[in-house]
């Protein structure tokens, strides 16, 4: 199934979390901010890159997600969402005109085809596909 390596490396992921987690607490702060910037440092084009996990980190990004999404439905009721929908939407499509308008604009000026430049209106910091 899985060989040492892969075994060593997901363990090792897991220590280092648990320590960043512990700094975090340590100084009174949220350890995201810490996961970040180690995923960051252990991810494609860091200083370790992980071979060996990635499928496992995958799939644990997708279960983690969906925790995610579990547990904001258990903390909110259907109606404090949808009341905080109706408070925050004039806002949220001001931030949807002021953001998109640009990645518009930048993806026609060079020349980029309808897929990347959505892509850019989407996400100002995302780069089109090479």
């Amino acid at each position: 199934m899985h060989g040492s390596a892969f075994l060593l490396e997901l363990g090792g992921v897991i220590l280092l979390l648990a320590v960043l987690a512990r700094v975090a607490q340590r100084f009174g702060f949220s350890p995201i901010p810490l996961y970040l910037l180690a995923g960051l440092a252990f991810g494609q084009g860091g200083i370790v890159p992980l071979v060996t996990a990635d499928r496992f980190i995958a799939a644990g990004a997708e279960i983690g997600l969906i925790l995610l999404l579990f547990s904001l439905g258990l903390e909110y009721s259907a109606r404090e969402l949808v009341d905080a929908v109706r408070t925050s939407s004039r806002v949220g499509a001001m931030d949807l005109l002021l953001n998109s308008t640009p990645g518009f604009v930048a993806g026609v000026v060079l020349g980029w085809g309808s897929s990347p430049r959505s892509s850019l209106e989407a996400s100002p910091t995302s780069r089109p596909p090479a």
